[in-house]
C-alpha cells in the first residue's frame, strides 16, 4: 500500500479555517547498508580493546553488536560498552571491552539496519 495520493490539510483557530490540497509522491530514498570494520581484533589479557564498525546508508543505520550470536546489551556484561557517532552519510559504532579475559574470545559481529522513513509536510 502506497502513501502517495492527494492530501488535504486543515488549519484552524477560533476565528477562521484554512485548507489546502497537495499531491504527495513517495520515492524510495533508502540506500543499502554497507559495513566496514575490523577483520580481526586481538586483545592483551587485562587490557582494554576497542573494535570499530563503520556503516553507511540512508537513513543512517543503527548498529547492533553480537558476541557468538548473543546480542551485546547493557546487561550482557558491565565490561562491554557501545557508543555510536552519527555523521552525515555514515555512523561509527565502537565496542569497548574493559580488562579482556579468556571468556571474551569468540566471534564479534556488528549488524547495521536502517528503516524506510516516510515524511509528510503540511
Amino acid at each position: 500500500m502506497s502513501e502517495a495520493g492527494m492530501y488535504q490539510c486543515f488549519c484552524y483557530n477560533t476565528l477562521q479555517i484554512s485548507q489546502t490540497y497537495m499531491p504527495v509522491s513517495v520515492k524510495n530514498m533508502t540506500t543499502p547498508v554497507s559495513i566496514d570494520g575490523n577483520d580481526k581484533a586481538e586483545g592483551v589479557y587485562n587490557e582494554n580493546i576497542l573494535v570499530l564498525c563503520q556503516a553507511n546508508g540512508y537513513p543512517l543505520p543503527v548498529v547492533t553488536w553480537y558476541k557468538d550470536s548473543d546480542e551485546i546489551t547493557a546487561v550482557f556484561d558491565p565490561r562491554y560498552s557501545i557508543t555510536q557517532e552519527n555523521f552525515k552519510h555514515h555512523v561509527i559504532s565502537k565496542l569497548r571491552v574493559l580488562s579482556v579475559k579468556d571468556a571474551d574470545a569468540g566471534i564479534l559481529t556488528c549488524r547495521a539496519v536502517n528503516q524506510k522513513v516516510s515524511t509528510f509536510y503540511c
